[in-house]
């Protein structure tokens, strides 16, 4: 009661002879203690596991990262993310800006504005996991405050659809780095897969699903027997080439993506860098 004891109509009723008045007091019940207890303990597990968050209060995007349809656009952000960081960062070139742009639908709409912080929220994610100096293990419930934190501002906006394209869905990772420059990673969902369709003016090979383990990528001169020698490179150290894809931005270069089955050592790497034919060999981890 709002005062103790109650007075006037409260005081009449707990008076009577057929009521009984007790305590608030069934939380503290030992039964009630060890579901507690139990709750808490499972939860903290799954968060720690990297598995689903249940019963988050303060983070109104979360009803839709537990959406089983919204999960393969979370696999898309995270992988965005870490490529992000890992093909266009580096010494100088720190990102200090993220625009998220979604459109379209599967599964789920991406117009909806829990959609959009979500994928805002994952692709910090996967940016902060491949990122130095980061304070905390990035989550998706910390990832947007370890990323102002750090400086690294970040917005939502609508994207629109490529001209001519045939995808139903887009997300695309703007960034700005330190130095001034911008760049963009877009992707899209098929079935329940995320894959690579832009990457900067990059949009002309066919879309590219990465298997999460490393990538190499890089832009070689577009003519006979460019890419022959980092085949010979990768063979003569056992690294199979799962996946392969090229995409034209003019006919003088190239954009290749491979998806390798292992990383090539630190000495393959730089034989890498130091074809003549190649610029911007960059190798990612997506794991």
């Amino acid at each position: 009661y709002e005062t103790e004891p109650p007075a006037g109509a409260g005081l009449a009723l707990v008076a009577h002879p057929k009521v009984t008045c007790t305590p608030h007091l069934g939380a503290s019940t030992d039964e009630a203690q060890i579901n507690v207890a139990r709750d808490v303990a499972q939860q903290m597990c799954a968060t720690l596991a990297g598995q689903e968050y249940v019963g988050v209060l303060n983070v109104d995007y979360m009803d839709m990262a537990n959406n089983p349809r919204a999960g393969p656009f979370v696999a898309l952000g995270e992988m965005l993310g870490k490529l992000a960081v890992q093909k266009f960062g580096g010494a100088g070139r720190a990102v200090v800006g993220l625009e998220v742009q979604a459109w379209g639908e599967h599964g789920v709409a991406l117009g909806a504005a829990s959609a959009r912080k979500l994928l805002r929220a994952v692709i910090l994610k996967g940016m902060l996991s491949k990122m130095e100096g980061v304070p905390a293990a990035p989550s998706l419930i910390n990832a947007p405050l370890l990323a102002e934190q750090m400086g690294l501002r970040s917005s939502i906006s609508e994207a629109r659809p490529m001209e001519g394209s045939p995808y139903t869905n887009l997300v695309s990772a703007v960034l700005t780095l330190e130095n001034g420059e911008t760049h963009v990673l877009t992707g899209s969902v098929f079935g329940q897969e995320p894959h690579l369709v832009q990457l900067d003016g990059y949009r002309s090979f066919p879309a590219f699903r990465p298997s999460g383990g490393t990538l190499l990528t890089f832009v070689n001169d577009d003519r006979p027997g460019a890419i022959s020698e980092v085949l010979e490179l990768l063979g003569a150290e056992s690294v199979n080439v799962a996946g392969m894809a090229l995409g034209r931005q003019d006919r003088a270069q190239a954009l290749c993506l491979m998806d390798l089955d292992s990383a090539p050592s630190p000495a393959c790497a730089r034989a890498l860098q130091e074809l003549s034919q190649l610029q911007d060999v960059r190798i990612a981890t997506l794991s």
